[in-house]
């Protein structure tokens, strides 16, 4: 096993002769074998265990057993506790919270000890089990590699041996271990897998862990043409401007499958397929259509999908859909309604309200901070001796309307498409000002925070 390890090693690429290791140790026989192996090829390496005082006196003797393996094989060892309230967390939700827990300090340690590399001791059977529960799950073709031999400082270098291997190798070599009583509950989807769905598949064939490990293979081979693949779309389709992603949909559109290329091409943004499906379909609708993800919004907008930050108190760029009724900024809370409107009703006076006529507008709509070099038709500001409205840089709008230099870092202005409608909440433009054939607008109003 020693020279299948040293093999997978540098096959894998998963360290470079001069860097340290931090090996992940509960005290189980994966980790402690794991352990034995590194000691075995002279890496250096150290120890670091959690204790989250689950298991009462189980879990000191396992950090205990921890402590004496370091000390047989002469490495150093760190270790801590984390204890986990049970009342709030139960089944795979306290796996969870373990697991974080434990990358998050090992991290920490990693940094602060100068180890280059964080180890974990999955093996074989793990890979199988995480490839069957992405499966059942539902998942792409990210989620048909399993477990990564490497992601980025952290190293999985036991991959490549089932647990029968591991058993063998500790057995032949009197290698002693911990048990964890909890590895037997059906409380956890995994060991669902392991003890129930895995034996069954076993029936039909004796060696699945490993035909499944082939497959592994091969999918992480697929994978890497896929993304080769991948990389030719997104430089075709996905255009960085400013603090947004604009997306052809023509182009889009041209290609066979565009729903899956599009989530493929926004896979770590987080929209669901039935949320592109709907957006694609709308794509030759109204323009304004909006679809949300935890963080992310995707706007359709004439001839591209646009693809920014949702709003949010820390948003400072912000679309806004003719369906929406406020959105709300760092700066104040901007409301919107489209009505009705006919010539010879009072304009309000209030310069935190503004009538837009709906007709001259496009939506959606974009809230942002002015930036220099932006310039709009100021209303009622006629070029001297004209009476034509004259275009205005907004730095020399703001400098004539006396404001501030605080008051000027705050100023937001409303865009139409790539036409600034409103400076808010100062001055409209001209061209999107009410006029006796107008029969719709859209009114705005401005509430500063503070």
């Amino acid at each position: 096993m020693r020279e299948r390890l040293a093999n997978y090693i540098e096959q894998e690429g998963l360290r470079q002769s001069h860097q340290k290791v931090l090996l992940a140790a509960s005290g189980g026989i994966d980790s402690t074998v794991l352990a034995h192996l590194f000691k075995a090829l002279s890496l250096p390496f150290a120890l670091a265990h959690v204790n989250y005082k689950l298991r009462g006196t189980d879990s000191d003797a396992d950090a205990a057993f921890v402590t004496q393996l370091a000390h047989q094989l002469k490495v150093p060892v760190f270790s801590t506790e984390l204890p986990i309230d049970t009342d709030q967390l139960a089944g795979d939700s306290l796996q969870m919270r373990a697991r974080d827990l434990r990358y998050s300090w090992l991290e920490q340690l990693r940094q602060a000890e100068g180890y280059h590399l964080i180890a974990t001791a999955h093996q074989a059977n793990d890979n199988v089990e995480t490839l069957l529960l992405n499966i059942v799950k539902g998942t792409g073709i990210k989620g048909l590699h399993g477990i990564l031999p490497r992601n980025g400082v952290r190293i999985r270098p036991l991959l490549w041996a089932t647990r029968e291997e591991i058993r063998a190798y500790a057995k032949a070599h009197q290698i002693s271990y911990r048990e964890d009583a909890t590895n037997a509950t059906m409380a956890y989807q995994r060991n669902f897998i392991r003890h129930e769905v895995l034996p069954k598949l076993a029936e039909l064939n004796p060696s699945v862990i490993n035909t499944m490990q082939d497959n592994i293979q091969r999918w992480r081979h697929v994978e890497a043409l896929y993304e080769q693949r991948l990389e030719d779309y997104r430089k075709k389709l996905l255009d960085q401007r400013g603090k947004e992603i604009y997306i052809p949909l023509r182009r889009l559109l041209s290609y066979s499958h565009p729903v899956q290329l599009l989530y493929a091409l926004l896979a770590d943004k987080g929209f669901h397929t039935d949320q592109l499906t709907k957006i694609l379909a709308l794509s030759t609708d109204t323009a304004g259509q909006v679809v949300y993800s935890e963080q992310y919004q995707l706007v359709k907008h004439r001839r591209f999908l646009i693809l920014a930050h949702r709003d949010s108190q820390q948003a400072s760029r912000v679309w806004l859909s003719a369906k929406q009724d406020q959105v709300t900024l760092p700066t104040g809370t901007l409301q919107l309604k489209v009505e009705p409107w006919q010539w010879g009703r009072t304009i309000p006076k209030d310069r935190h309200i503004a009538l837009l006529d709906a007709e001259k507008v496009e939506w959606p709509l974009l809230i942002r901070p002015w930036a220099t070099g932006d310039y709009c038709y100021p209303l009622g500001m006629t070029k001297r001796d004209s009476d034509k409205v004259g275009k205005k840089k907004l730095s020399d709008l703001m400098t004539d309307l006396k404001l501030s230099k605080l008051d000027k870092e705050k100023v937001q202005v409303l865009q139409s498409g790539e036409r600034i409608a409103w400076v808010l909440p100062y001055r409209i433009d001209d061209r999107f000002k009410i006029t006796p054939s107008t029969r719709q607008v859209v009114r705005l109003r401005w509430i500063p925070s503070g």
